[in-house]
């Protein structure tokens, strides 16, 4: 079942496809409201995977909608997924400890290097090849199976 979910996030950076799609237009009706992000009407696609492992017609249904939120969005949201919630807010922590250290220690982690690094940290991961940069820093890491010894560890503060 795909619902849908209010962001507060940046609706200027949300892709749509369609010929009726006006990105200057709604960029104005955005501006002109003058009531900042906080009250965007903005939705993204949620993606239930509850029963999926049950049902095995849910499979199919869900690769589709997951197929459609990436061509229309580029992104969505998973519920029903299986991952406690502790979990996920120790990544966040994680992820916040990492950003909040001092820059000397990021800088150790800085790269480009996406064909081998395991761990990347840079700010516009696309800044030599988009029209327009985006600023953000971003902390990547690659956790699928490795063989022992070949991944460097690091501890974050």
């Amino acid at each position: 079942m795909v619902t849908s979910l209010k962001s507060s996030g940046d609706s200027d950076t949300h892709a749509q496809t369609g010929s009726s799609y006006n990105r200057k237009d709604e960029l104005k009706a955005f501006d002109d409201t003058q009531a900042g992000s906080a009250e965007s009407n903005v939705t993204i696609p949620v993606i239930d995977l509850a029963g999926v492992r049950k049902e095995a017609n849910l499979h199919s249904e869900i690769v589709k909608q997951v197929k459609n939120a990436c061509q229309k969005w580029g992104f969505f949201q998973i519920i029903n997924h299986g991952i406690p919630v502790s979990m996920l807010d120790k990544m966040i922590d994680g992820i916040r400890r990492f950003h909040e250290q001092d820059t000397e220690d990021k800088k150790k982690f800085y790269n480009r290097d996406y064909q081998t690094s395991k761990v990347l940290y840079n700010s516009n991961f696309d800044l030599y090849v988009s029209p327009a940069a985006n600023w953000r820093d971003s902390l990547s890491c690659v956790m699928a199976p490795v063989k022992c010894g070949s991944l460097k560890t690091a501890s974050f503060k």
